[in-house]
């Protein structure tokens, strides 16, 4: 039986942290392209697959990046 391991699993910012989906040697990390979020994430416990988020802000290094807070401190 594979165990399908999500770092960023369950967390409602998944997309703004870089994460991966890994099952034994097999890793998927979450990507950027463009402004878009391709994030690994697992499926039924024994698959990995990918899904394409729109990042408002725009997508570096794997994660979505928050919010600008120009101004602020």
């Amino acid at each position: 039986v594979k165990t399908c391991i999500d770092s960023d699993e369950g967390k409602s910012d998944a997309i703004y942290t870089k994460g991966l989906a890994q099952i034994g040697v097999k890793v998927t990390e979450d990507e950027c392209r463009g402004n878009a979020l391709w994030e690994a994430y697992c499926k039924d416990g024994n698959a990995i697959v990918s899904a394409q988020v729109t990042c408002p802000f725009g997508c570096e290094n794997g994660a979505c990046l928050r919010k600008p807070t120009y101004g602020q401190r």
